[in-house]
């Protein structure tokens, strides 16, 4: 029998039973084409400004606070993972595409993700048994790309956000019927509006779920939108945060670390590991007046580096002494061998940086870390990913 999403009960969040899925943003928010992401960790951390009243008095003590802007970073690791289907696009390359890397299918050949296209925002939903994240306005700053020979290799996302709104879990009070906009629980305070919510095992899912427009401690209600559609509530019911993606299947091929190669120029290296990163420097904007939160994001600059550790031998020489040179080079990185299942990683002009300092241990052997810049020979030409 296959094991449920949901515990039976909603005392105790487990970690392995996280779910997370994103869509992009529209408003107002609807979970409606909400795309699973099977994921290693996902965080969403949110910062939300206290700041202190600070009139002279004549005593050290402070008597009161008031409320800053709120912010929030996002990370999500995840085992990189392509459909196993050439020219089929992996199951959440939508992430890739809100980070401002344009998509070109090729049926039947391969998935080309270029740099150059617009950032886009997201909604996020991390569903943790006991309370649910909405988070609003979020924008991938950062893909990082990395393998390990001792392991799978794997693909991390990070960036920024503006709020999140919770919901937690309760039980109503009375039967809730079809065309009920208006539920009473046991304790509203638990939930948050713009949260999203599910009663029992009637989820919305079909017209993207039941969103919490107003929340009222006093009489211990929460509003949803739309009403109550598909069947009477009973009392005692479940209310608790909604996450309308189902049971996620294992998608996806694995890259391990037994296939793949570094080229740096005309040779070919086997690294020990490495990574290859994307990142925008993000940033919001602090002027709007009359909001609680970040609303804009622009992009500063973007970086596109490179990192692997090679064990130090007489092939491995001229990447090292070329590090200390500032030489540049074009990288080709394969990750993975197989027709639809390998993901290629190039880059026309990469400039090393000086190796610093090479460790040199008693009975091991010596590996050296090499990094360096991607640099552009035209505009967005720094990386080209291709999933082939």
């Amino acid at each position: 029998m296959a094991e449920s999403n949901r515990a039976t009960t909603f005392e105790q969040s487990l970690g392995r039973m996280q779910l997370v899925g994103f869509k992009p943003q529209v408003i107002p928010p609807t979970l409606a084409s909400l795309q699973g992401v099977e994921f290693l960790k996902a965080t969403f951390t949110e910062t939300a400004d206290r700041i202190e009243r600070a009139d002279k008095r004549r005593t050290l003590t402070f008597y009161e606070r008031f409320a800053g802007k709120r912010s929030g970073t996002f990370s999500i690791d995840a085992y990189l993972r392509p459909s196993g289907v050439l020219g089929t696009p992996s199951d959440i390359s939508g992430l890739m595409v809100a980070a401002g890397l344009t998509e070109a299918i090729v049926p039947g050949v391969s998935v080309i993700y270029s740099l150059g296209g617009q950032l886009a925002p997201l909604i996020f939903v991390s569903d943790l048994e006991a309370y649910g994240e909405y988070v609003f306005d979020a924008h991938v700053g950062k893909i990082t790309w990395s393998w390990d020979g001792g392991d799978a290799c794997k693909i991390g996302y990070e960036g920024i956000f503006s709020h999140k709104n919770v919901a937690g879990t309760t039980t109503c009070i009375g039967d809730q019927l079809v065309g009920d906009a208006t539920i009473e629980v046991v304790d509203a305070s638990l939930f948050e509006v713009n949260s999203f919510v599910r009663a029992g095992t009637n989820s919305g899912a079909a017209f993207g779920g039941y969103r919490v427009t107003a929340v009222d401690e006093t009489l211990n209600t929460i509003t949803i939108s739309p009403a109550i559609e598909v069947a009477t509530v009973p009392a005692g019911t479940e209310i608790g945060p909604d996450i309308p993606i189902g049971v996620l299947s294992v998608g996806g091929v694995m890259i391990d670390g037994n296939s793949g190669v570094v080229g740096v120029g005309t040779e070919a290296y086997s690294t020990v590991s490495g990574k290859v990163t994307c990142e925008t420097t993000l940033e919001h904007t602090g002027d709007e007046f009359g909001l609680p939160f970040f609303g804009s994001v622009f992009a500063l600059r973007r970086r596109v580096t490179l990192e692997f550790t090679l064990r130090a031998t007489k092939a491995a020489l001229l990447p090292i002494l070329e590090s200390r040179r500032g030489t540049q080079k074009g990288i080709l990185i394969d990750l993975g061998m197989t027709p639809g299942s390998s993901v290629r990683l190039a880059m026309n002009k990469v400039e090393f940086n000086p190796v610093e300092a090479i460790e040199i241990p008693d009975e091991a052997a010596i590996q050296a870390t090499i990094s360096g810049i991607a640099l552009g020979t035209s505009d967005n030409d720094e990386l080209v990913v291709a999933y082939l």
